[in-house]
């Protein structure tokens, strides 16, 4: 691997260790995010596969995992190219479950975001097997 390939890894890593401490409550959501945000999101790690169409209109099917889930969707990663509106299918690996999401934010390609998608559920329901905080839950 090389020095080039190394600080991309590591941004990305930093990326997320940030989003998570955010979830954590030690840092602040920007107004657009608080505003945007129907549900309170929580740390979940969980192993999902994505599968759909990528920007190229070419198949995929990736293993992934979860950072964050929300009872309107979930923040992932993906190595796939996709395009914000796209349809992709989540199967969870645990419990087999399958939900239908739509991509609603992608990180900024050459910034720590990038590879991070933002899914909203098409079917909201009981889908990630955990009970969420009241919508009035601050996080701390």
């Amino acid at each position: 691997m090389d020095a080039d390939s190394e600080s991309v890894m590591y941004d990305h890593q930093a990326a997320i260790e940030r989003y998570e401490k955010r979830l954590r409550g030690t840092l602040m959501p920007t107004d657009s995010q608080t505003e945007r945000r129907r549900s309170s999101r929580m740390p979940f790690k969980a192993r999902v596969i994505v599968s759909g169409k990528d920007a190229e209109g070419f198949n995929f099917a990736e293993e992934t995992e979860t950072l964050g889930v929300s009872k309107h969707g979930a923040l992932l990663r993906s190595s796939y190219n996709l395009n914000l509106g796209q349809e992709l299918s989540v199967r969870t690996k645990v419990k087999e479950r399958v939900g239908q999401f739509q991509v609603v934010w992608m990180g900024k390609a050459g910034t720590t975001q990038e590879g991070l998608i933002g899914l909203e559920w098409l079917d909201a329901r009981r889908f990630w097997g955990v009970e969420f905080p009241p919508e009035d839950w601050d996080g701390q």
